[in-house]
């Protein structure tokens, strides 16, 4: 039954975590294709008066889903992104985020408990414009300025990231081709620890950046923390849950917040080791 349980978990694929941990507890056959990737030295900047500036646009870029690629499965000329049934919270933040900073309409369209969209056509076609025509991200349209950067970085972190202890966090990418934009912005913003995880053999491939945040990162990260809810609660209010029973339920809370343990001692032995 355990087993069974822990097999089925594997379905919450809208969880930011929950799936890697089960497939650490079962042998997913996870591989570390970098082991310790060395970035660039930086002395990190005092961030105590660093003014934060949002760029919308480029926040925006960090939330999108791209699953395979920005243009699969979608309507391009209206649909901005989809979400999931564990990011009502998101997907709320991020339609009044719109209307407020472009003073246009969004229609929020809602299907069930599983899947919502945030749809405008002014907007879905605005966004196009920094991928390229296969619907991938353009990597050169954040080579400007380090405010693009930070505000990308923010986008994925309200969505795809998480702080797993101290000053150490992580972003899970999936299936998608911004992993090879985010690894050097981290280098460029003065990140000196990274490293990166490939978990090959499921649905969906998940590729995970686990970094040593900067102070001005972690100013950044705190401004949409109230907005994220933590893995656990998110996963309570899973609709699969529902027909759980409720001893095989509370068991994979256990199971989660074991593993969760587990994945914070890896970083900690990580993290202290000299090879970056």
């Amino acid at each position: 039954m355990k087993k069974y349980i822990f097999i089925m978990a594997i379905l919450l694929i809208g969880l930011p975590s929950f799936g890697q941990h089960v497939r650490q507890l079962l042998g997913s056959g996870a591989k570390n294709t970098i082991p310790g990737m060395r970035s660039n030295l930086h002395k990190w900047q005092d961030s105590t008066n660093y003014k934060l500036n949002v760029i919308p646009d480029y926040f925006m870029l960090g939330t999108f889903s791209d699953y395979l690629d920005r243009f699969n499965g979608r309507n391009k000329e209206i649909n901005i992104d989809e979400y999931g049934s564990s990011e009502k919270a998101l997907f709320t933040y991020l339609a009044a985020f719109l209307e407020d900073n472009y003073q246009l309409k969004i229609e929020k369209k809602i299907y069930n408990d599983i899947q919502s969209e945030l749809n405008n056509p002014q907007l879905a076609q605005h966004f196009n414009t920094f991928y390229t025509d296969d619907g991938h991200l353009i990597g050169e349209n954040f080579d400007k300025d380090e405010s693009r950067k930070y505000s990308f970085l923010l986008g994925l972190y309200i969505r795809y990231g998480e702080r797993v202890y101290d000053d150490v966090y992580k972003i899970r990418i999936i299936n998608s081709s911004k992993d090879k934009i985010l690894y050097p912005l981290l280098k460029d913003l003065g990140c000196n620890k990274i490293y990166y995880k490939m978990l090959r053999n499921f649905i969906p491939v998940s590729e995970y950046f686990y970094f040593e945040a900067t102070p001005i990162m972690i100013k950044y990260f705190k401004t949409v923390d109230s907005i994220k809810a933590d893995d656990l609660n998110v996963f309570v209010q899973h609709p699969f849950l529902k027909n759980l029973r409720e001893e095989d339920r509370k068991e994979m809370e256990r199971v989660m917040m074991e593993n969760k343990e587990k994945e914070m001692q890896m970083l900690k032995n990580w993290f202290s080791a000299n090879e970056f």
